[in-house]
C-alpha cells in the first residue's frame, strides 16, 4: 500500500469498525425480538406487531426485468467502475425494485397480503456479478447471458458493471415480521389496471423489456423516433388491456375490510427468504461476527494509525 494513500484507507477502516459494531447489536436486537414472538397464522392473525411464516405467491402479473420470468418481488442495483488506480469507485446508475405491488404469504391456514414497501429484507443474492459490457449484443439460452442485455435495455451498454439482485419467486419460503393493520384493500383491479395503463408506467414497462425495444424500432436503425415510439407504447398498451380487462370488468364489488402485513408506523418490516430457525442462526452468526469483529478491525487500524502518524 502506498504512504500516500494508506492513511486515509486505514482511517476508513476505523470508522468501519464502530458501523460493524452498531450492525451486529442491530442483528442482536432483532435476533431476540424474533426469538420472543409466536408464529400467527394468517387466518387468525391479530392486529399489531405480527410474525409470519409460510411460502409466497403473486398477487399481480409480475416479472423480474433481467430474466423476464414470474416473480413476487425484486429489488436490483447496477453500479458501473469510474475512474483509475486510487480513483477507483463504483458509482450507482440503476436501483429498482417492487417494492410498490403486493404479494401474498401463503400458509395451511389461508394467505396474507404482503406491501413490501420500505422492508428490511434478508435474502440471498440472485445475482451479485461484475462484468464488462461491450460490443455486439448476443443470443444465448444461459441465464447468465441475459445481464448484458438488461444492462443494454437500460442504456448501458459500454462499461465494467457490477450487478447484484434479490429475486422471489413463487412457492418460495418466506418469513415477515410486520404490522398487521385491518384496512380497506385500496388497489382494485380496475384501479390496478388504470395505473398500469398510465402512460409514465408504460414507458417503464417498455423500457425494461429488450425484445420489445427492438420490435419498436420498426425501420431497423438502431433509433426509436417519435413516430416509432409512440406506436409501440399503444401496442404495449392494448396487450395489457386485452389481458387484465376481462378479470377487472368481472371483479365483483369490494368486500369488508380485511388484513394486511406492512411496515408499520415505527418502521418494522423484516422479509427473510429463510424459515424461522434458519434465520436466526444467520442473524446471530450476523452478530457475533461484527460485533467482535468491528472493534477489532478499529483497534488495528487504530494502532496502524497510531504507528503511522507518530513513526
Amino acid at each position: 500500500m502506498s504512504k500516500d494513500n494508506d492513511i486515509p484507507l486505514v482511517g476508513a477502516g476505523f470508522a468501519a469498525g464502530f458501523w460493524l459494531f452498531y450492525q451486529g447489536f442491530k442483528a442482536l436486537r432483532l435476533k431476540r425480538l424474533i426469538a420472543g414472538m409466536a408464529t400467527s397464522k394468517t387466518r387468525s392473525v391479530a392486529m399489531g406487531t405480527v410474525e409470519l411464516a409460510g411460502m409466497t405467491r403473486q398477487l399481480h402479473l409480475l416479472d423480474d426485468p433481467v430474466f423476464h420470468e414470474p416473480c413476487v418481488y425484486f429489488s436490483i442495483t447496477v453500479e458501473i467502475e469510474r475512474g483509475s488506480g486510487k480513483n477507483r469507485r463504483w458509482v450507482k446508475v440503476y436501483d429498482a425494485s417492487s417494492s410498490n405491488t403486493p404479494f401474498a404469504l401463503v400458509d395451511d391456514a389461508g394467505f396474507i397480503p404482503v406491501y413490501p414497501e420500505g422492508a428490511e429484507t434478508h435474502c440471498e443474492l440472485d445475482i451479485d456479478t461484475t462484468l464488462t459490457v461491450g460490443g455486439p449484443s448476443m443470443v444465448s439460452a444461459d441465464p447468465a447471458a441475459m445481464i448484458p442485455g438488461f444492462l443494454r435495455s437500460i442504456g448501458r451498454s459500454h462499461g465494467r458493471y457490477r450487478v447484484r439482485a434479490n429475486i422471489l419467486r413463487e412457492k418460495e419460503p418466506i418469513y415477515i415480521l410486520g404490522y398487521a393493520t385491518t384496512t380497506e384493500l385500496h388497489h382494485t383491479l380496475r384501479q390496478r389496471l388504470r395505473a398500469k395503463l398510465d402512460p409514465r408506467n408504460i414507458a417503464q414497462l417498455l423500457k425494461g423489456d429488450a425484445q420489445k425495444m427492438k420490435t419498436a424500432d420498426a425501420n431497423s436503425d438502431n433509433v426509436i423516433d417519435g413516430s416509432e415510439w409512440d406506436a409501440a407504447i399503444a401496442r404495449l398498451s392494448a396487450e395489457i388491456y386485452a389481458q387484465e380487462a376481462p378479470a377487472a370488468d368481472a371483479e365483483p364489488a369490494p368486500k369488508a375490510p380485511q388484513a394486511l402485513i406492512r411496515k408499520s408506523p415505527d418502521g418494522l418490516l423484516v422479509i427473510a427468504d429463510k424459515q424461522e430457525r434458519e434465520f436466526l442462526d444467520h442473524l446471530a452468526a450476523n452478530a457475533i461476527l461484527k460485533i467482535f469483529g468491528g472493534p477489532l478491525l478499529t483497534l488495528a487500524c487504530g494502532a496502524y494509525l497510531w504507528w503511522r502518524l507518530l513513526g
